[in-house]
């Protein structure tokens, strides 16, 4: 990839902003103060499922959507360009061109203490937008519909899409999977509403301006006429194969969520970097979640360079579905600033952003600008801006479990509401999974994966028949032992292009002794297992995708967890036995990197990679009471003959005591 020195990048501006004069706006002086969407007061952001019920409101915020997608690319405040704040094009957005610049990124923040952070005054500042398009759009109409879009409009907020929870299973909204929709929208000459089938705006974004994308995309990027999820082309994609590698995932990512809130300090559930000794539970974050997610809806293409736009972080913000996505997260770290307060960013070593070049010495703090987001004052935003749960009300927003009705209560008011909240929503007992609620094993052609998701909807529909419950359930003061993978890698030892993916599995599971044979005849049935290899899918863990790595990133190590107990639980294997599930997991644990298009990568090119196993006892209280874990230790036997298994020596990397040894001076299970 070429790499411009500030010179070239003004030489390339100039030359662009000739041929295209509007492009001048992204760089003016003057900037768009981040309020958030100041209509109507403090909205809630609901779930894309509740916001379809309120038919008006959910009208004009698709008409808003639409009307900002139609806006010239070479407008600053369209939708191209907002969302090409995130990664490309690599120009300033509202600024000049300056020496400080990296010219080799975009101003999003990954792997990074400002993860969070940042993306909440970016969400704010599209959500500004368009509600501004929704509400310019109601007064299109005429009569009484212009009194009745017009009230709908000042109700506009961005929805999210909650990929963990129980009624959806990680479904992909049917209305994301739609190229076309249905609106009530102002006739031209009359202004009377009128129905009208248009392109749906959240199947995806359609680019307009075919120079700008030569000039500033790359490779596959440059071919495709609009954003593709699972593309089998550059322009026909697979919207369903996407959906049915959320939906296999969901029992893992569900669980992951719960344990999010149990992270004790705020830099380790925002940022899926690496710190050294930290606690198992803690390897996984919000951050990490949310890659697994990126890489799913992407996909990994059917060559190498050809994945969707989501699994990049270049191109990802173009896909409508970012949004609803990254609305989840910022949904999710109100309630943990709910839940935490007095958590807040911590200095971390910084990772490359458009604004400023960074080196080995650069640290991100709470007062590091969040660029390029401007107040009302004209200074930047900073994550002391943002670091409570409050923060989100003077943004114009709240969620339906952080309202605004707490404003003036007491902290602990909120805290134990919001807590409340989590555990009806995530807890284990809240979700009884059956064996058969998944939907695919990663790696199988398109048309197996259709045929699995299928499957999901006849399989999701039985009761759980398993013989132990994967976790006691909460208020009842039990206590049960939840196990988690978890692995430590560096994403640019695989190299550039989609997200990279470490998939977990259990191998030659319908082999297992521990199982009747009933129990195999349903574990055969099950959309997690793979008739071809034998293997069951687990779970993944992935980074998010760069078309290029810096000096500053290259060697930038990301964690990520996989829970165990819903897929030990479905091998009949009970959580509580702690000798049971050292030896089915030391024979049948096993992992693989997915590579860009789709490969398996040689794990001895990933010297970095360490996986692990780890367990503790969970004390599960009442209702507005966190779950309680206890001490952690780690199972080197499970993983010390494997490759890329974690060992004796390793033990530095997290802070575990190495449990007993169960399976003998000899034993051990199979590598992989």
């Amino acid at each position: 990839m070429k790499t411009w020195t500030i010179t070239a990048v003004a030489i390339s501006l100039v030359s662009l902003v000739s041929a295209t004069p509007l492009v001048e706006k992204r760089q003016a002086q003057t900037s768009t103060p981040v309020t958030g969407a100041s209509t109507g007061g403090v909205q809630q952001r609901l779930s894309i499922q509740n916001l379809q019920a309120n038919q008006d409101v959910f009208n004009m915020y698709i008409l808003g959507l639409d009307a900002m997608q139609r806006m010239p690319e070479t407008n600053c405040l369209s939708y191209y360009q907002i969302a090409g704040i995130h990664g490309r094009p690599y120009i300033p957005w509202q600024s000049a061109v300056t020496a400080q610049q990296d010219n080799t990124v975009g101003y999003c923040t990954h792997s990074s203490a400002l993860f969070v952070t940042w993306h909440r005054p970016y969400i704010a500042l599209i959500e500004q937008r368009v509600v501004a398009m929704a509400v310019e759009e109601a007064a299109k109409f005429s009569g009484a519909d212009r009194k009745r879009y017009a009230a709908a409009a000042q109700k506009v907020r961005l929805p999210y899409w909650d990929w963990a929870a129980e009624d959806t299973r990680s479904a992909i909204p049917a209305v994301m999977m739609q190229p076309n929709i249905q609106v009530s929208r102002p006739n031209p000459r009359t202004g009377v509403a009128q129905r009208v089938t248009i392109r749906n705006p959240l199947f995806a974004y359609n680019f307009s301006n075919q120079q700008l994308q030569r000039q500033y995309f790359q490779g596959f990027f440059q071919t495709t006429p609009r954003t593709l999820r699972s593309p089998i082309s550059p322009r026909a994609d697979n919207n369903a194969a996407s959906d049915a590698t959320m939906r296999i995932q969901y029992p893992a990512r569900r669980q992951n969520t719960y344990n999010l809130f149990s992270i004790p300090t705020f830099r380790e559930f925002s940022s899926t970097a690496f710190s050294p000794g930290g606690q198992p539970n803690a390897w996984t974050s919000v951050e990490s979640i949310h890659n697994q997610i990126h890489a799913a809806l992407g996909g990994r293409g059917v060559t190498p360079g050809s994945a969707g736009h989501m699994s990049t972080v270049d191109y990802s913000a173009f896909d409508p579905i970012f949004w609803l996505h990254h609305v989840q997260v910022d949904r999710l770290s109100a309630m943990y600033q709910a839940t935490h307060p007095g958590q807040v960013v911590t200095p971390q070593n910084a990772t490359p952003v458009f604004a400023r070049r960074v080196n080995a010495q650069t640290m991100d703090t709470i007062d590091t600008p969040l660029w390029p987001f401007r107040k009302a004052n004209r200074q930047y935003y900073t994550s002391r801006d943002v670091s409570t749960a409050g923060s989100i009300w003077g943004l114009g927003y709240a969620y339906p479990e952080v309202p605004v009705s707490y404003q003036n209560s007491p902290q602990e008011d909120l805290a134990s509401f919001v807590t409340s909240r989590i555990n009806a929503l995530y807890s284990p007992a809240s979700s009884p999974a059956a064996p058969g609620a998944r939907a695919l094993v990663p790696g199988v052609n398109a048309v197996e994966r259709q045929e699995y998701s299928v499957q999901y909807q006849t399989q999701a529909a039985k009761k759980p028949d398993n013989a132990f419950s994967a976790i006691a359930a909460p208020g009842n003061g039990k206590t049960s032992r939840e196990w988690l993978c978890h692995f430590v890698f560096t994403p640019a030892e695989i190299g550039a292009g989609a997200s990279p993916q470490l998939d977990v599995y259990f191998a030659n599971a319908s082999n297992a002794t521990t199982r009747a044979t009933d129990a195999v005849a349903s574990l055969i049935e099950n959309p997690a297992f793979n008739r071809t290899s034998g293997d069951y899918y687990v779970g993944s863990g992935a980074g998010i995708g760069k078309l290029e790595y810096t000096e500053a990133d290259r060697n930038m190590k990301i964690t990520a967890t996989v829970p165990l107990n819903q897929a030990l639980t479905d091998m009949n294997i009970d959580p509580n036995n702690v000798a049971a599930c050292v030896k089915y997991l030391a024979d049948n644990l096993v992992w693989r990197i997915m590579s860009d298009g789709g490969g398996v990568v040689d794990l001895a090119k990933v010297p970095s990679l360490k996986v692990g196993v780890s367990s503790a006892e969970v004390t599960y209280g009442a209702a507005h009471e966190l779950p309680k874990w206890g001490k952690w230790e780690t199972y080197y036997e499970v993983t010390e003959k494997k490759s890329c298994g974690l060992m004796t020596g390793d033990s530095a990397l997290l802070g575990s005591a190495s449990a007993p040894r169960y399976l003998g001076r000899n034993g051990g299970g199979g590598g992989n």
